[in-house]
């Protein structure tokens, strides 16, 4: 076992289920469970205080947080985006366990949080603001299933960045609001909730303000407010870095930015005063409620930000932005009397933890994948003196739907030096960075080429390698490839990787299948990879799962949990079109159109209706056309998954056409160039289908003329 491995191993010792491997650990004991209210930012760099550490600007920030709280000046977030962030913050588990990989607030289990284990402890949990992304395809069971993990679920449902005139969301059920800005609207609520909830009741409470995120609108009072007009741009040495040779090739393709002399913060200060008054308000009311001085507030937010670093303008995909603002206060155990630092690197999946010792019969676990407890660490004995570091070697950064350019990292913490030396990168397309953020704190140079440095590269590798699969445990799953959409030119497509050497064709060659299942795989991570054949080259990677994705070269990351069943669809492009197929959920479109024979694809090719009810069917609008320069008739065949209780009809022209197109020999007449032809896929959800299930429908349509050529589109059923 390598060094790290070593340190990692003893620093699992560290946490433990309900606080019972903590208790003991504390070098003074602690008051009695606190309040936890927790002032959740969106899209914040930590590296300039100066939002919100000027009392003059953000009076109260600046007196409960700056000049009376503890600061953990490296604080990350794992996954640097709204979804997936607050993910991490509400189990306490890897990007890779949670399954939140995008914004996309179908990915989020809501069987097990912090809210759910609070409530359970007897807290009264509330989550009130901004909340997953996406929220809008969440059907009335679904939302039943997220209310169910909080006492109070007061949020905002649809358009993200809806500082003005939204839905509003809660338990008891849905209004609309105008004329209230969001971030007046989640203290107003707090307030209310607060006042709701008995006074022997504790409180846990997130209270999540669209702020600091684009389109980045202040309250309408503080526009133009004088006290922002003179705020400095932030202009660290790393803004709008010039020479970028170093960094990675998505770096080094973006231009410079249009404003050299530093980001402008004045928008942003403009927010942060309307963001100070509703703390300000919500700490009023605690303390009014003689609640204040056994709360633990903390003020961090989801993830971090660009603001022109190396180029970046307000953005957060990349490992640089992963350092949030994370400060705390709890005047009852002595947390916060004078201004401190904690300079250990922690993460945002730690917080979970955190507050569930501090609630003394809190259990947060078992999850869905098995995981039964959280993957971070609990803050308390860290805070409280009782150790000197958290006994974890490295905290893991990953990012998954960003190309060529997703990537895993790692920062160092004082377990495996004292100085918290590295922060270590390797994208998926192979390149690497690596930096020492002590000597370079602004990760100007990257010495992972450096022959010095070949040893450390290695040791970090190693680590990154069990980071990656950190948490997922024992047991083993099933991975099923397929080859969809694959033109046959004689050749056969082979894949390579984890899983073995294997070839896939598509169905125009008997003597390979399209499909491969893989079995009994231990669980882990597998990368498989399929190169292109020109002029056939990887369009579209489709997992159920976490994956990452790298379309150019067709390479794809699996995370395999125990017990889980992962299929992936690979589907190929090349330049010569001739059947289209598109898909609507209306006859007057938008039609999804995606000719998979075209060089570059406009979007997915897929429509999918959310929330589907047992007994009803329903219409989507399939539209072939012939893209060939010639007359060509089209041949509709169809393949289906999900649950059996689901039918499937297709209708050409009124007439039931199921028969054929199941058989593969429905064949369109013949259809002058750019002609089309319309057709019915109808889906009716039968008795017993069961909720969370997801049914696919996908029409394939082939030439004529050379079968090889094929398009498909795919209907979409979620119930």
């Amino acid at each position: 076992m390598h060094r790290l491995a070593a340190v990692a191993a003893a620093g699992a010792l560290v946490f433990g289920l309900a606080g019972s491997a903590v208790a003991g650990e504390l070098a003074e004991p602690l008051p009695e469970r606190p309040n936890i209210i927790l002032f959740y930012l969106d899209d914040v760099s930590p590296h300039d205080g100066s939002l919100w550490n000027d009392p003059a600007r953000t009076p109260n920030i600046a007196e409960h947080f700056v000049e009376r709280g503890i600061e953990f000046s490296n604080a990350i977030g794992e996954t640097p985006l709204c979804c997936p962030g607050r993910a991490n913050l509400l189990t306490g588990l890897h990007t890779h366990n949670t399954g939140v990989i995008r914004n996309d607030a179908l990915l989020f289990d809501p069987s097990e949080h912090i809210g759910k284990a609070m409530q359970d402890a007897g807290y009264a949990s509330m989550y009130i603001g901004k909340y997953l992304n996406g929220n809008s395809s969440l059907s009335p069971q679904q939302w039943l299933e997220h209310d169910a993990g909080w006492t109070q679920l007061d949020v905002i449902k649809g358009v993200n960045g809806s500082f003005n005139n939204f839905t509003w969301h809660t338990k008891q059920g849905e209004s609309q609001v105008n004329n209230v800005h969001s971030t007046q609207m989640v203290a107003n609520a707090a307030v209310a909730r607060f006042q709701q909830t008995p006074a022997e009741t504790p409180i846990f409470a997130v209270l999540s303000t669209y702020n600091l995120h684009a389109p980045n609108r202040p309250m309408p009072q503080d526009v133009g407010d004088p006290r922002c007009a003179g705020i400095p741009r932030y202009n660290p040495p790393n803004y709008n870095e010039a020479d970028v040779s170093d960094k990675p090739s998505g770096i080094r393709a973006l231009p410079l930015l249009a404003e050299p002399n530093g980001w402008s913060l004045v928008r942003y200060c403009e927010e942060m005063l309307g963001v100070d008054r509703a703390i300000g308000q919500v700490i009023d009311e605690l303390e009014a409620e003689g609640r204040l001085d056994n709360t633990l507030m903390l003020f961090t937010a989801d993830n971090g930000m660009g603001w022109g670093a190396h180029r970046i303008g307000q953005k957060k995909t990349w490992p640089y932005t992963t350092p949030l603002p994370l400060y705390m206060r709890w005047p009852a155990a002595g947390w916060g009397d004078e201004a401190r630092r904690i300079n250990d690197v922690v993460s945002n999946i730690d917080l979970a933890p955190t507050f569930c010792v501090l609630a003394e019969t809190c259990v947060l676990g078992p999850f869905a994948h098995g995981r039964t407890g959280p993957d971070g660490l609990s803050l308390v004995p860290l805070i409280n003196g009782g150790v000197p570091n958290l006994a974890r070697d490295a905290v893991l950064e990953a990012y998954y739907v960003n190309g060529g350019m997703s990537y895993a990292a790692l920062r160092t913490t004082a377990a495996y030096d004292s100085d918290k030396r590295w922060h270590y990168i390797e994208y998926v397309n192979g390149e690497k960075e690596l930096y020492d953020v002590v000597a370079d704190e602004w990760e100007m140079t990257s010495v992972a080429s450096g022959p010095a440095y070949a040893d450390v590269v290695a040791d970090l590798h190693a680590r990154l390698v069990e980071l990656r699969v950190d948490g997922i445990g024992q047991g083993s799953g099933e991975i099923s490839i397929t080859l969809d959409v694959t033109p046959n030119r004689s050749t056969d497509y082979s894949f390579e990787g984890d899983l073995g050497p294997f070839a896939l064709d598509d169905d125009t060659d008997a003597a390979l299948p399209n499909q491969q299942t893989f079995r009994d795989l231990p669980a882990g991570r597998y990368t498989v990879t399929r190169p292109p054949i020109a002029p056939w080259v990887p369009l579209d990677i489709d997992c159920d799962g976490v994956h990452i994705d790298e379309t150019t070269v067709g390479r794809i990351a699996i995370y395999v949990h125990p017990g889980e069943q992962v299929s992936c669809i690979f589907t190929d492009t090349g330049p010569l079109p001739r059947p289209d197929a598109m898909v609507a959920l209306t006859t007057a479109g938008p039609y999804m159109k995606d000719n998979l024979y075209q060089q570059i694809a406009t979007t997915k090719q897929a429509v999918r209706r959310n929330g589907v009810k047992i007994g009803v069917s329903y219409d989507y609008q399939l539209r072939l056309q012939n893209d060939a320069l010639f007359a060509d008739s089209l041949i509709v065949r169809s393949e289906r998954s999900g649950p059996s209780t689901v039918k499937v009809k297709y209708l050409f022209k009124g007439t039931d056409v199921t028969a054929k197109v199941s058989a593969g020999t429905f064949t369109l007449p013949s259809l002058a160039p750019g002609a089309t032809a319309q057709m019915v896929i109808r889906l009716t959800i039968g008795t017993g289908t069961p909720l969370g299930s997801v049914f696919k429908a996908t029409a394939f349509v082939s030439s004529a003329t050379d079968p090889s050529m094929v398009d498909s589109a795919r209907a979409v059923a979620a119930r």
